[in-house]
């Protein structure tokens, strides 16, 4: 995969073929590794997961789904407010994973040049971390603690 400057992907309006350029694209192991060098730099933990999806890997921490790693970056999800202020550095841009518009707006690729500066990344690793933690219930859907609660685990 390195090495490659572009491919061919659904245009998100019409559907259609559409072939697109990417300015640089790292290996998913190199980009695993920047990623994992930015979590541990915020000192959080780097016992992450990678689920394989459509052309990019969902990168969950404890079991929540926080970043992605496509061919042409790490995306990151945020809250509205961090979003608009990441947008605005030049490089980003809105990542949509799988071209799936139920979440075009929830991540944002960071820019190319933010992949060498360690700190920078880590604050926003940080920011999208936290959002990710506040924003998702104590008991997620299927847990036990959620069965429990609703009482779908008496009598097991």
């Amino acid at each position: 995969m390195e090495g490659r400057t572009g491919g061919i992907r659904p245009d998100l309006r019409s559907g259609a073929l559409v072939s697109y350029h990417c300015p640089t694209m790292h290996s998913f192991e190199i980009l695993d590794q920047i990623l994992r060098d930015g979590l541990r730099e915020a000192s959080l933990s780097t016992d992450i997961s990678a689920r394989r999806t459509l052309g990019a890997s969902g990168m969950h921490l404890k079991g929540l789904l926080f970043a992605y790693i496509a061919p042409a970056g790490i995306a990151l999800k945020l809250s509205p407010p961090d979003q608009i202020a990441l947008l605005a550095l030049p490089g980003a841009s809105r990542y949509t994973p799988g071209a799936d518009p139920t979440r075009a707006n929830q991540f944002v690729q960071v820019p190319e040049a933010m992949l060498d500066d360690k700190s920078r990344l880590a604050g926003w690793i940080r920011k999208s971390w936290t959002f990710v933690e506040r924003s998702t219930p104590q008991g997620r859907p299927g847990s036990r603690k959620t069965a429990s609660r609703l009482g779908r685990n008496r009598g097991r």
